[in-house]
Formats: C-alpha cells, structure tokens, sequence
C-alpha cells in the first residue's frame, strides 16, 4: 500500500472519530481511551493488516529503539544536527497504534498520539521515537496525531515517511 493511501486511511479515521468518539474528546479522556477508539476505525479500513494497541514487540523480543539521550528539561531540537555530544541508548518503547503484520517484518504504520495539553518535550520525544520507527523497524509511515480537547475536538497529523521529509 502506498504511503498516500495510507495517509488517506489515517485521515478518514480520525475525521470519523471526530463524530462518533467526540463525547472522548470533549471530556479530555485518556489518550488510552482515545486510541483505543481509533484503533477500532482503523481495523475497519485495514483488512488484511493486524492493528494493535500498545503493542510491544518485534517478533518474540521486546520492541526496542536507539534513542537519544534527553536530559530533563532539554528538547532535542535545541542542538545542532552535528552536534556529536548526544549519548544513544538502547530503549523498550511502547507505540500507541501500529498496524502490521504480526510475525513478520511488514510495519506499514506507527502513530503516536497525544492530546494538545501535552508539553513541548512530550511532543519531541514522539518525534524522535516516530523517526527512529521508520529508519529502526521500517514502518512505512508514522504519524503523529494531536487531539484537541475541549468544547471544541480537532486532529492535527505530522508524517515521517523514509526518504521523504516529516
């Protein structure tokens, strides 16, 4: 599947969820509860791809990332991309949503989600884990989804697609 198609999918679900889980959203429930929702509008689009959960494994091991190191109160887009300071480490990471298929190497979407309260290091730290799914693990796109909470619910979306610009 293309990552437009994709992309495509993604967007109708969540306008979809913006309709029938809008009682979530105004209520500012857990992201848990949000995704969850999202999951199921998801699954039915993607027949054929397994969509899961908080899923957190990569065949039979647990799913890991190489990470940066971010020290408290520090964003990563406060350093220069050359800056060679930064320490890696081996981290489990827990995804919102993936859709794949189990058991095997085919990743075709990671999303990580978080409501519009969320601070500004949150936020970077789902960025880096998004970009490190599609160069780690191979996910053909990840998303980062924005729920707006509140008298008024909305979703913004940022992409990573390999070879392609965020």
């Amino acid at each position: 599947m293309d990552h437009s198609m994709v992309r495509k999918l993604l967007e109708e679900a969540l306008e979809e969820l913006l309709v029938q889980s809008r009682h979530l959203l105004e209520t500012s429930s857990s992201e848990r509860s949000i995704t969850a929702d999202l999951t199921w509008l998801l699954r039915k689009r993607l027949g054929g791809w397994h969509v899961n959960a908080e899923y957190n494994r990569n065949h039979y091991e647990v799913k890991r990332l190489l990470l940066k190191k971010i020290q408290l109160g520090q964003c990563a887009s406060c350093r220069s991309e050359l800056d060679t300071e930064w320490q890696m480490e081996l981290v489990q990471v827990v995804p919102d949503v993936i859709v794949h298929r189990q058991g095997t190497d085919e990743n075709l979407l990671v999303i990580e989600a978080k409501k519009h309260t969320a601070t500004s290091e949150d936020l970077e730290r789902d960025r880096n884990r998004l970009d490190a799914f599609v160069r780690q693990l191979g996910y053909e796109v990840g998303a980062l989804v924005v729920f707006g909470v509140g008298e008024r619910p909305s979703v913004t979306i940022a992409y990573w697609v390999e070879k392609e610009p965020p």
